[in-house]
């Protein structure tokens, strides 16, 4: 996974690392070489208003095909904005403050929905509730 606009001691970066995800950070310029090697590609920005250029430019690229998009967005976006990001291209927007855990549960239903990015996750059996 790459995070890109990350900063230092990005909470989610540690957390997702803790939980067993490969998190790899990157400041806002990225080569395509580096993008094509990741499949789960997390945006974060500080101007909301730029994210849908960035969608777009990534959805673009040339065998990028369905990698999955991830949009971070400060807290008080207006919920119209969030909306409008996920018809610009990108599979899900999560705020500053989601909670890790939850991030992590979008981004393995979203690459289990794609089995043709070749990722390895482990398999987690259903249990019937006590």
């Amino acid at each position: 996974m790459l995070l890109i606009g990350s900063r230092r001691g990005d909470r989610h970066a540690i957390e997702l690392k803790a939980l067993g995800f490969p998190v790899t950070a990157a400041g806002d310029g990225v080569e395509d070489a580096v993008l094509l090697r990741y499949p789960v590609v997390v945006v974060g920005c500080n101007s909301v208003t730029a994210l849908p250029t960035v969608a777009a430019w990534l959805r673009a690229k040339p065998n990028f095909a369905r990698r999955v998009i991830i949009a971070r967005v400060p807290d008080d976006t207006d919920a119209g904005v969030i909306r409008s990001l996920r018809v610009c291209g990108f599979d899900e927007v999560v705020l500053e403050s989601v909670a890790t855990r939850v991030m992590a549960a979008r981004i393995i239903r979203r690459i289990r929905a794609r089995p043709e990015l070749g990722c390895d996750l482990p398999h987690i059996p259903k249990t019937p509730a006590a």
